[in-house]
């Protein structure tokens, strides 16, 4: 087997765009009414994770004796006994005129870097923590002092500052990394103006307003950005700004979850008074405002609070280079499109976007800004990709099922080891199914595949899974509950595919889902695609002619084209969708990036398509095996730090975005697909080991390589490739 080592240059941070799904933007047009929303209380289930602080960790909140009302008016946890703060960000006033912020490491995902916390005064004297521990970060100064600034709203002088911090990095053996830049949050302290003496401040009853310079009807129009980095240290959000999509460039194509740039403006107008402020925004799948179904992209001007992908506002500034910026209002949403009501299937049409909108001129009363903006500017954090990956917390997780939906595993008064052995899960008494998919091989060869719905997140539709047989018949589930699906079948059914390898006779199948979808009171949508699982049941041969399989005991092998040494290469692809329904993953290896194009340019957490390849040769029979690849801030392969991308072939596990391996097979489109190995990474940064700061480095990829030839013994192939796809 040879072996051998190839490198690459990457550079970080910049941006690069890619397409695919639909958006065609209006102008203002006025919301048809609909049903009361939900209120925006605080739920139960986040309350309850925000007071699990371990007892050592406690920090107490309050005065000694306070009461549980008392308590949870100053926004800290009750447990009966003790007042103490949560796993959140907590900000207080006091009467005499102090701030009061304490902040939790979990506050976010990933943590909160305590040690990184600014405010706007910096993190030294009276803006340094007054206590900590492992955990918390407490504060206490002047509403005067840190930074902070002063403004008067509605009868109120109010005093804001902002906390800024880098979140917690990536630890690995040889390198720490980040895809995350920071996290910032704006506070605020608003005090009546009875006894305002005493802070030196009296606000006149009314702003000055300047003249209006143009009286007259106001048209507002609705476009997006499409504006691309170019360069390091570029901001997005910013950049998609600086040009538009013209009328003729719509329908704009996008894919699932691609960010959409929208801004709402007023248009020829040089009013400085005035404000445009958003009402509600919506979409739907005709130009027809009033038409469904529909998706709440805004409410009241802030985010729809039941989208998991939460619309994000953008600030419109005096530091955003416009003339009049309180004529222009911004927001990102992620790309979606709706589903069929009746069978939950992702309709391709395209979308369109509706915004009602008013003007408005600011006083003391009325500030004319959303109430959601002032209160919290964190960035939403991306909800996590589904994922299979058991870890030890996860464990735990995957066996929190209710005694009413659970399904008895095993059979009667099994134990906990032969329990465990066929992964299910055993509470001292009972054994049981997790939440995840679990296959079962039995001896009499049939397979059982049992999923829960909970095995990802987003949740898997169970009414729409489908095996290679498909769903019917002897593929159709042999028992369900709400949460369960079980089916039974044998290894020669359901399109069950068989092979030989290292002396067991393979069977192996699929099973295929959608994901649940985001269900609203006037439609449903969705941003995902299908959940796909490859599963196997393994037999040695012995005893194997009941089963009707008599393998040979060597492939035969076609003879070898042509001998000598091997050249393998490393490369980036860099094809784009550019219709819709194109996979990405497919598309990005279409073409490459030429010597010429390296270093290139990406933006943190943007998919790098990476492949290996033998170069020049023919041979039929051999296999490109990768063993371990990963990445250095230096030419050098050895050289520190050094982040793991494969081990041994395989997605480094402690990494939290895992690599991807993707499938090259006989349906890639290429001669010898045995040749090719690829994977996608999510583009990061190396950081400081002291300072945690980020580090505007050039990152190189390394790959170690082997080369195989396949038999019942070897199959080529990396352990985890087999079990789940």
């Amino acid at each position: 087997m040879a072996t051998t080592w190839i490198g690459l240059v990457l550079m970080g941070l910049g941006f690069a765009f890619s397409l695919v799904s639909s958006t065609p933007a209006t102008s203002d047009m006025k919301k048809p009414s609909e049903a009361p929303k939900p209120s925006l209380q605080p739920q139960t289930s986040d309350q309850a994770k925000k007071c699990q602080v371990q007892d050592y960790e406690r920090l107490p909140c309050g005065e000694p004796g306070i009461k549980a009302a008392e308590c949870n008016a100053i926004n800290c946890c009750f447990d009966g006994q003790q007042c103490y703060y949560g796993k959140t960000v907590t900000v207080q006033c006091t009467l005499d005129g102090q701030i009061v912020l304490v902040a939790a490491r979990d506050a976010t995902l990933p943590k909160i870097s305590l040690d990184s916390i600014h405010l706007l005064g910096g993190n030294t004297g009276p803006c340094s923590p007054v206590d900590s521990n492992s955990v918390f970060a407490v504060y206490q100064f002047p509403v005067t002092a840190c930074g902070t600034t002063v403004m008067v709203q509605g009868g109120y002088v109010v005093y804001e500052n902002r906390m800024l911090s880098s979140y917690e990095v990536g630890v690995g053996p040889r390198g720490s990394i980040t895809r995350d830049t920071h996290f910032e949050l704006y506070f605020q302290c608003r005090y009546s103006r009875v006894g305002l003496a005493a802070l030196a401040i009296e606000p006149s009853a009314h702003a000055n307003l300047l003249p209006v310079v143009v009286p007259g009807p106001l048209q507002v129009e609705l476009r997006l950005g499409k504006g691309r980095c170019l360069s390091k240290g570029c901001e997005e959000e910013q950049i998609a700004y600086n040009s538009y999509y013209s009328a003729a460039d719509y329908p704009v194509t996008k894919v699932l979850r691609e960010p959409v740039y929208a801004e709402v403006r007023i248009v020829g107008r040089t009013d400085p008074n005035i404000v445009l402020v958003l009402g509600d925004c919506w979409a739907t799948a005709s130009p027809n405002p009033y038409s469904l179904p529909q998706w709440d992209l805004l409410v009241t001007g802030c985010p729809y609070k039941d989208d998991r992908y939460l619309t994000k506002l953008i600030s419109v500034n005096a530091l955003s280079g416009l003339a009049f910026p309180t004529h222009y209002r911004r927001f990102v949403l992620k790309m979606f499109t709706f589903v069929d009501t009746t069978s939950m299937a992702p309709l391709r049409e395209t979308l369109y976007i509706h915004c009602s909108t008013a003007v408005c001129l600011p006083n003391e009363v009325e500030s004319c800004e959303p109430a959601c903006t002032r209160t919290n500017m964190k960035k939403p954090s991306e909800a996590p990709k589904p994922s299979l990956q058991p870890q030890t917390s996860d464990q735990a997780k995957k066996c929190q099922v209710q005694d009413y939906e659970r399904l008895p595993c095993g059979e009667p008064g099994i134990k906990a080891a032969e329990c465990n052995a066929i992964n299910c899960c055993f509470d001292g008494q009972q054994c049981y199914y997790g939440k995840t998919v679990t296959v079962q091989c039995t001896l009499d060869g049939q397979i059982v595949l049992v999923a829960a719905r909970d095995a990802t997140l987003p949740k898997i539709s169970l009414d729409s899974i489908h095996l290679l047989g498909g769903n019917t018949g002897p593929c159709s589930p042999v028992d369900s509950n709400s949460v369960f699906a079980v089916y039974q079948f044998p290894v020669t059914a359901c399109g069950t595919t068989v092979m030989v390898q290292g002396g067991y006779v393979v069977y192996e199948n699929r099973m295929l889902s959608s994901y649940e979808v985001g269900v609203g009171p006037r439609g449903s949508i969705t941003r995902d695609t299908h959940f796909e699982l490859y599963f196997q049941c393994r037999y040695s041969r012995v005893g194997l002619a009941a089963l009707a399989i008599e393998p040979s005991a060597h492939a035969n092998l076609l003879p070898v084209v042509v001998p000598g040494p091997l050249q393998v290469e490393l490369r980036l692809g860099k094809g784009r969708c550019l219709s819709k329904g194109c996979e990405e993953e497919q598309i990005a290896y279409n073409s490459y990036y030429s010597a010429a194009d390296y270093p290139v340019t990406k933006v943190l957490r943007e998919p790098v398509y990476a492949e290996v390849r033998i170069v020049g040769r023919t041979d039929p029979n051999i296999v490109l095996v990768l063993g371990d690849c990963w990445a250095t801030a230096s030419p050098n392969p050895y050289s520190l730090p050094q982040w793991d991308l494969l081990v041994t072939g395989c997605p480094y596990k402690d990494d939290r975005y895992l690599t991807k391996l993707i499938s090259v097979n006989a349906l890639s489109g290429l001669a010898f697909p045995t040749h090719y190995r690829r994977f996608v990474l999510k583009m990061f940064t190396f950081v400081d080991t002291t300072s945690m700061a980020p580090l505007r480095e050039t990152l190189y990829i390394h790959c170690s390589t082997a080369v195989c030839l396949p038999n019942e013994v070897e199959s080529c192939e990396p352990a985890c490739t087999r079990t789940s796809r």
